[in-house]
């Protein structure tokens, strides 16, 4: 039996349905046109375009005015839709927007950036410094911070070339956030590393001896330490150094400008930045939109062995190319402190602004490697020893031996931390990633994550580091920038751009698609002489007679079509011809039937004649329309080859009766999933839920405060469920209640509301049972329910899941208690 097809009328569902059309009993071994939906709305519109043509060539000779605004129409809704779908023109325009023209909108977000990142600091702090220096004992850091400061970057000294290109210079301030810091850094001393020492030793590892003792006799005389104790303050803004101002060749770790006055990790970030950087405006070329093109007036570096390394063409960071922006780009951001371009790969898609699909890249975790396990990376090293993988030597570029790598040697070889103690990675702390617009190209959040280190090279002739392994890798500070939340009237024009960005997409490509579509559908023809009307019913009469031979040919003599949603899905004539060839015909089934109905005939529908042949029809032994009283409905028998379903017929006096057993059979078959998915069952009634809710009270009596009342509510809860059952089944609610919690206290555990004697019984004995899974459902969804309502504070939240958690293993204790050959008490087991 089929379910709810092959009826003429529109109502196509489980319930009976009446129809026009008298029974027809076909012969044994018929053969399924392959559940025979032939989308003959499609084979109308090629007879119509015929039949156009037609009427363009009749008619004295002579074009009519329709005809040509019909085609002209047509061309126009084709060439729309050509573009919409299958080119970026849509997006292009929208991108031309975003591109950075003197006076525009994005220019001014550009030059003045209204998003302020955080700068966090993590210095190193040496706590067993003088055990080192004079035992030669491994060095233990630890890590301070975060001393965190809001940094506002402008850029200025903006020129516009003729080439597309912007050149700039960025100027940065510093507001330091106490209240996301820990600790006042202007108050807090740090033990670190002298790292101009270090860099100088560095220097002079290659010369001679004497050289090299001359240069230790002058370190003696100006007292210079190995390790200083500074202001946190001091040692991130500048402090005064001898040898850095002797020597002011030898730059600090962050910045190479050795013009300043005063050392200090990071004073780089501070004041107008001497480094020009040009990047391209994404006028005339999108493809290059935020590519920096110069830097410091050259288009390359020269610092490493190959053309590729040396390349600039990465972003700053703020914005990437959008028209080549896909979940398989690799992007690169020009660092300015590593000298290289950084690559970033796609991890996955993100919502950081609600309704705005962000892709995140986050860095490859083999980008630190050394040419052993990545080959990219072979020109980034100039000598034959590499050092440990995991970071990155950027001492070609800076002059000092500078060391960089993500925080605490993360992805970094074990040998890095076991030269240093307390260091301890974290991939949630310390990965480095970018959340970058789907559409657009804007970086909307992320978390750039480097550590600064310094290898010593230890000098024959100098002994400040002697007892340090030589080739160290000391840490001195990792640094966070990040962006967490945008600013509320960016996140509003960010929401209501990617929402007419991708409103506007749709509505434009499905109105083409559309009025494409109409064009050549819906129109009329007026024909003015008899001639052309003959030719068109003679050609229309033609076309459906070949449609007919087809079907015929193939062997087909029972075809089910699905019902249109434009027009008739058949036409009298070509009733008219189906009905001579001998072929039954079930019409106008339902769009949401036909997967019912291939899966039952085992096949899959047709929709070109093309494919209307004898190997793609199945088979049965008979077909016939059945009547039940007033109503009909057409069964299938004797399926060859069928597939794994079943139809029930569902009869009634009125639609609401139908509905109601269709819902009572949907829940009964639900109720046999949860036997198929949990096998388990436990005494009905109302039996687990009073033996849970007298448990409860009495864990309720046990215990005070917020959990005191989440127990008993729930307790009280539980009660309902008998409660109700003995008032539907006509007992007084009460006293029923009242008895079969008092048979509970007594042990009787399958003890329930027996509806068919109307009293309390042994409930299992009467094979009285619901699925076990069916029980713990409806209690999950009811505390889920509470907790989303009573989400006021944590507690009470807690409460209710550790409850929840209670009342699911109860559930299972009740089960196993529950059969024959168990006999656990339940009270001790609810103890234990």
């Amino acid at each position: 039996m089929l379910q709810g097809t092959c009826e003429k009328s529109n109502d196509m569902k489980m319930n009976a349905v009446s129809g026009g059309w008298s029974a027809v009993k076909l012969l044994e071994k018929l053969k399924f046109c392959n559940s025979g939906i032939i989308k003959i709305g499609t084979l109308e519109r090629e007879r119509s375009s015929t039949k156009k043509q037609e009427l363009c060539e009749t008619g004295h000779n002579s074009i009519p005015s329709g005809c040509v605004l019909l085609v002209v129409l047509i061309a126009l809704s084709g060439i729309f839709t050509i573009i919409m779908w299958f080119t970026e023109f849509y997006m292009f325009q929208i991108l031309q927007f975003v591109t950075i023209t003197q006076g525009s909108a994005s220019y001014n977000m550009w030059q003045n950036p209204t998003v302020k990142p955080y700068v966090s600091i993590y210095p190193f702090n040496y706590t067993n410094i003088n055990r080192v220096l004079k035992y030669g004992d491994t060095p233990i850091v630890q890590e301070l911070g975060p001393f965190v400061y809001r940094e506002t970057v402008e850029r200025i000294n903006v020129e516009f070339n003729a080439n597309g290109t912007v050149t700039y210079q960025e100027r940065r301030s510093n507001e330091f956030v106490p209240e996301m810091s820990q600790g006042d850094p202007e108050r807090l001393t740090i033990t670190v590393p002298n790292l101009p020492l270090i860099s100088a030793i560095s220097k002079s590892a290659d010369t001679f001896y004497l050289t090299q003792k001359f240069m230790s006799l002058f370190l003696d005389g100006f007292k210079v330490k190995p390790f200083l104790h500074l202001k946190i303050n001091d040692y991130f803004w500048g402090y005064e150094d001898s040898i850095y101002t002797l020597a002011q060749g030898l730059a600090s770790t962050v910045h190479r400008d050795a013009r300043l006055s005063k050392f200090g990790i990071i004073t780089g970030r501070r004041g107008v930045s001497p480094d020009r950087i040009t990047i391209h405006s994404g006028v005339g070329n999108l493809n290059e939109l935020g590519v920096i093109t110069r830097y410091n007036g050259l288009d390359t570096l020269d610092v490493w062995k190959t053309d590729e390394c040396n390349r600039l063409d990465g972003s700053d960071g703020s914005q990437f190319p959008p028209t080549t922006l896909n979940r398989k780009s690799k992007l690169f951001v020009f660092h300015m402190d590593l000298c290289r371009r950084f690559p970033l790969v796609y991890k996955e898609d993100i919502e950081t602004v609600p309704g705005v699909t962000a892709f995140r890249f986050q860095a490859p975790r083999n980008v630190f490697d050394t040419p052993n396990t990545n080959p990219d990376n072979d020109c980034y090293y100039t000598s034959e020893t590499f050092p440990p993988s995991g970071v990155f030597n950027s001492s070609p570029c800076n002059g000092a031996p500078v060391m960089m790598s993500f925080p605490h040697f993360y992805l970094g070889d074990p040998e890095l931390r076991r030269d240093i103690h307390g260091m301890s990675p974290d991939p949630e702390l310390h990965e480095t990633f970018v959340d970058v617009h789907s559409k657009l190209g804007v970086s909307l959040g992320g978390r750039s994550r480097f550590q600064v280190n310094i290898m010593l090279k230890k000098a024959d002739g100098i002994s400040h580091f002697k007892n340090f392994k030589q080739g160290i890798i000391l840490p001195v500070a990792w640094i966070e920038v990040k962006v967490d939340k945008l600013p509320d009237d960016i996140k509003r024009t960010l929401q209501q751009t990617s929402i007419s960005i991708n409103l506007g997409e749709i509505l434009l490509k499905w109105t083409s698609l559309l009025t494409l579509t109409f064009s050549m559908m819906d129109y009329n023809v007026v024909v003015s002489d008899y001639t052309a009307m003959d030719r068109v019913l003679r050609e229309e009469r033609a076309y459906i007679l070949n449609i007919v031979k087809q079907i015929k040919k193939a062997g087909c003599n029972v075809l089910l079509i699905q019902k249109s949603i434009l027009r008739d899905a058949l036409s009298e004539l070509a009733i008219h011809f189906l009905d001579k060839i001998k072929c039954m015909v079930i019409n106008n089934i339902e769009r949401e039937d036909i997967d019912y109905v291939c899966k039952t005939l085992n096949c899959r529908p047709i929709a070109s004649l093309d494919h209307f042949v004898a190997e793609n029809l199945v088979s049965a032994d008979l077909v016939e329309d059945v009547m039940t009283g007033n109503s009909h409905f057409v069964q299938i028998t004797g399926i060859n080859n069928p597939g794994r379903t079943v139809s029930i017929i569902v009869r009634g006096s009125n639609k609401l009766v139908l509905e109601e057993a269709e819902r009572s059979i949907h829940d009964a078959l639900c109720v046999i999933r949860c036997l198929v998915k949990h096998r388990a069952l436990l005494a009905g009634g109302g039996a687990p839920e009073i033996e849970i809710s007298l448990k409860l009270a009495e864990l309720a009596r046990s215990v005070t405060g917020v959990d005191a009342y989440c127990y008993r509510a729930f307790a009280q809860a539980l009660e309902v469920i008998p409660l109700t059952l003995a008032e539907n089944a006509g007992l007084n609610p009460i006293t029923t209640v009242t008895e079969l919690r008092n048979r509970h206290s007594q042990g009787e555990v399958t003890a329930g509301i027996n509806v068919r004697k109307g009293a309390i019984t042994n409930i299992l004995e009467e094979n009285v049972v619901q699925p076990l899974l069916v029980s713990i459902s409806a209690i999950t969804l009811a505390s889920e329910t509470v907790r989303s309502i009573l989400k006021i504070d944590d507690i009470v939240s807690n409460v209710y899941m550790s409850i929840l958690e209670d009342i699911r293993n109860v559930y299972l204790l009740i089960f196993l208690i529950q059969k024959k050959d168990c006999t656990y008490n339940l009270t001790n087991i609810l103890i234990l």
